[in-house]
């Protein structure tokens, strides 16, 4: 093969490789864009189901220290520390937690934590574990419509109303309200089940359980703690008061478990297998190497792939016998 094929060759691959990674970079960056209404409840996302408005009250709220991410199994990330109160904590439209994550959980809340969820749908074992019958957690107690009216029942905060309109591709849409059914929670084995939090017409959305020797805290509206909610005045507020209910301390923010998880990942690869380029793709750093990389390898070939003179070689002189 000539050389000037072996360069327009190579000059191709590079170009792939070019165009496939501002594709999977616009991808990418489509996550966090403005126009993008998927459900995702991410901590690390600006789009309008995000939570990266929560994320930074959190941060700059005062009251919970160090702030921790969990990414894996929480039998592998979920940290007790015995001298400071750990929170777990959760917001999202399904939890996905597997059963050995759910006793993990249970038993890390009765060593004296905390653990906060705001989802539409709970882990099955977990609400086994809370109520007479899990299938009476929201029976009854489902609401369409385009707005809601909620309140809390602290005395300092009980005369305040915050309003919150359903929008959804920048428009006002019905969406499905959840309430928790007061009587789901009828089970021996808890030692109160408080509600802290409700609509104006007192259908329960946020409540707290004694479990063992700590505390559960359960919201059933995680529309509120999205960003498209918490850029209004009253969004920002009424996060910042259903924080206020959770004893100081620090939170461990679950997003792993807003998927679904395979339980065999480690066997067959499941949801956690991906592609080389799909990793480059997720960490910045190595995004931009690898397009300077490339980048710096067509402007070689462009510059220097030219066809050159051939050296011509030196003459050889005659000696001259004298």
């Amino acid at each position: 093969m000539k050389q000037s094929n072996k360069i327009y060759i190579l000059g191709g691959v590079i170009l792939v490789f070019i165009v496939l990674i501002y594709f999977f970079g616009q991808s990418r960056s489509a996550k966090n864009s403005s126009d993008d209404w998927t459900e995702s409840y991410k901590p690390a996302e600006i789009s309008p189901f995000g939570t990266y408005i929560m994320k930074e009250l959190i941060d700059t709220v005062g009251l919970f220290g160090n702030f921790i991410e969990l990414d894996q199994e929480l039998s592998d990330v979920l940290v007790d520390n015995p001298d400071e109160n750990d929170i777990y904590f959760f917001i999202g439209k399904t939890n996905f937690l597997s059963e050995a994550s759910t006793t993990y959980l249970l038993d890390f809340v009765d060593a004296g934590n905390v653990a906060f969820m705001a989802a539409e749908s709970f882990p099955t074992e977990f609400l086994d574990e809370i109520c007479y019958d899990r299938n009476w957690i929201f029976r009854d107690s489902v609401v369409a419509d385009t707005i809601q009216y909620f309140k809390f029942h602290h005395p300092d905060l009980a005369a305040k109303r915050y309003a919150f309109k359903s929008i959804k591709q920048n428009k006002v849409s019905e969406r499905l309200w959840f309430y928790f059914n007061e009587f789901a929670f009828d089970n021996e084995h808890l030692k109160s089940v408080q509600s802290i939090g409700s609509s104006t017409t007192d259908q329960w959305n946020f409540v707290h359980i004694k479990y063992g020797n700590g505390h559960i805290f359960l919201h059933s509206n995680p529309y509120l703690f999205t960003n498209i909610s918490m850029t209004k005045r009253e969004g920002f507020q009424y996060a910042e008061n259903v924080l206020k209910h959770l004893p100081p301390g620090r939170i461990q923010w679950d997003r792993y478990n807003l998927e679904w998880h395979n339980d065999n990942n480690d066997d067959d690869g499941g949801d956690e297998r991906r592609s080389v380029l799909e990793f480059i793709m997720q960490h910045p750093p190595l995004y931009w190497a690898l397009f300077l990389l490339l980048i710096g390898a067509l402007l070689y070939i462009v510059f220097k792939g030219k066809r050159t003179q051939p050296l011509v070689p030196a003459i050889d002189v005659k000696e001259i016998a004298c």
